[in-house]
């Protein structure tokens, strides 16, 4: 065994025998392997005190830190996005514009107006004859503090319905007479929304509020020539007004265009239980931009 040595030692200072060579021989076969993962190709299989000099090391590959993605700046996160969608309108303060149809029930109460033409009869008005459809256009201010609660106050004027026709009972050749009807009114007051929320897009509405209705109607009556441009001869005429401080409720749906811009329908009933009016049902269709 000595001699074994001996020779072995003799050959390794001659040079004939490596050191490494030395090395693999006397651990396990296996103890060199091939290691995918480092870069030298080969690693030890077991950790053992052996010069780092005479055998290949497992090196592992650096790690390089992948670049991110380039954010544009000032961009906001996601959740905000989402949170700006599901409660769009919420803390802010909106102004908006309405066209609306409304269609008054009027009482019926009878007035004589006289007459205007010579062997004429009395022309007697009854104001459930007034134009029943008018057209108006409301403005409106609103706040919402809350998701589901909000506040918004109105004003509207309307245009004037007129409605004309001829009286020709008992007229006096050469001579005839005609009658023409207006009637307007204008509002204001404040409104209690409700809200329920459907998805990003789309909520219902419920409204209860107060306004004040004021409502104005003439009736015209005049006799005039008969020819190709009638000149007015008589006329005699009597206005209607009345002040109404009235409850409203309403219902509708909103859908929103965009974060700041919103398309509104409503329809609201109000009882005005005047001497001319009891009721008016309107109808809205606008726009609202929310700051």
């Amino acid at each position: 065994m000595i001699k074994k040595f001996g020779f072995v030692a003799t050959m390794v200072l001659s040079g004939v025998i490596s050191t490494s060579s030395l090395a693999q021989n006397y651990y396990d076969p296996g103890y060199f392997q091939n290691n995918n993962q480092g870069y030298g190709g080969y690693g030890y299989t077991q950790s053992y005190n052996y010069p780092q000099s005479y055998g290949y090391y497992t090196q592992q590959a650096p790690q390089y830190a992948r670049p991110q993605a380039m954010q544009p700046k000032n961009n906001k996160p996601a959740e905000n996005t989402q949170k700006t969608k599901s409660q769009r309108g919420v803390g802010t303060v909106s102004v908006g514009a309405d066209y609306v149809l409304g269609y008054f029930k009027f009482n019926s109460k009878e007035y004589n107006l006289g007459n205007v033409i010579n062997s004429g009869s009395d022309y007697i008005f009854d104001t459930n004859e007034f134009e029943q459809e008018n057209n108006s256009v409301s403005f409106n201010l609103g706040w919402r503090p809350f998701k589901f609660i909000g506040i918004e106050a109105y004003y509207l004027s309307s245009l004037k319905s007129t409605k004309k026709g001829n009286f020709l009972s008992n007229t006096y050749y050469p001579e005839f007479e005609i009658a023409e009807q207006e009637v307007s009114y204008q509002s204001y007051g404040v409104d209690i929304l409700g809200y329920y929320t459907i998805n990003d897009y789309i909520e219902f509405i419920a409204s209860i509020g107060v306004g004040k209705y004021e409502v104005e109607g003439d009736v015209t009556i005049s006799a005039k020539d008969i020819g190709v441009s009638p000149n007015i001869i008589r006329q005699k005429s009597k206005s209607f007004e009345e002040a109404v401080t009235a409850y409203r409720i309403g219902g509708g749906v909103q859908l929103w265009l965009s974060r700041h811009v919103s398309m509104r329908l409503m329809g609201r009933w109000t009882k005005l239980g005047g001497d001319i009016a009891d009721y008016i049902t309107e109808v809205n269709a606008g726009i609202r931009y929310h700051f």
